[in-house]
């Protein structure tokens, strides 16, 4: 490393060291999705989000020139891979920035290059360039576009399920669809129904009981036991006969 790298090093932050890393001129290594997610975090810090603005800005300026190098070629290629990143993940500030410097994006629509030998990669960065700017000039496109990758995100997240498993969106509408019958069908409740009920049976069980009726008792002759005059009585009863089932 040159010793002015090495001292370029030593003066910059270190959110400023992860975008020059993520738009380095390397062609053999690009930025990862690790270094990019961390990037996309740290747009949510006021702080950070203005390191990462200023080293990107300086990036896209390369762009202006009439006669771009293969170096240019593949900073700038690399940084507006970034910001479609960012626009996806980032945060809301880094948007507005966005949208308040398109001009440094309409710019790159007609981005010129220096060897013939890098045709392909001007025209990967216009086409880039156009569908940055269709987003940025539809809010609701790139509302649902950032929704669109958080839902992503969420499905991948999850164990055991593939990327493109959205069965977890299907059943979540199912259960909403749901909830929203039973509370326009939520039935009466019922307590003056099993009340009747238990009523009735109370009265029928003392109806099945009140059938049976004890039998009423007939006095008997008096038996002279002694056989003789002032001799000890006893008096006996004896039930009438009935049909009563439980004699």
């Amino acid at each position: 490393m040159p010793l002015l790298d090495t001292f370029k090093s030593f003066i910059q932050s270190p959110t400023e060291s992860k975008v020059k890393q993520a738009t380095s001129e390397d062609e053999t290594s690009g930025a990862t999705g690790t270094l990019m997610n961390e990037i996309s975090i740290l747009t949510y810090s006021p702080k950070t989000v203005r390191e990462i603005i200023q080293v990107i800005r300086k990036r896209l300026l390369l762009g202006q020139n009439r006669r771009n190098s293969h170096r240019n070629c593949i900073q700038v290629m690399k940084t507006l891979t970034l910001v479609s990143y960012l626009m996806n993940n980032g945060s809301n500030e880094f948007i507005k920035w966005l949208k308040g410097n398109m001009i440094l994006i309409e710019i790159l629509e007609n981005f010129h290059i220096q060897d013939v030998r890098d045709e392909r990669k001007r025209e990967e960065i216009r086409k880039l360039s156009r569908n940055l700017l269709e987003l940025l000039q539809d809010d609701g496109l790139l509302e649902k576009q950032r929704k669109d990758v958080i839902q992503f995100r969420s499905s991948i997240s999850t164990p055991g399920r593939k990327s493109t498993d959205n069965s977890h969106l299907k059943l979540e509408e199912v259960r909403n669809e749901l909830t929203r019958q039973s509370l326009e069908k939520k039935p009466k409740p019922a307590t003056t129904s099993t009340s009747l009920d238990f009523q009735r049976q109370r009265t029928s069980n003392t109806h099945e009981y009140s059938r049976f009726s004890l039998d009423p008792l007939v006095e008997e002759d008096s038996e002279d036991i002694s056989g003789a005059a002032g001799g000890t009585s006893r008096l006996s009863f004896r039930p009438k006969s009935s049909n009563n089932p439980f004699r």
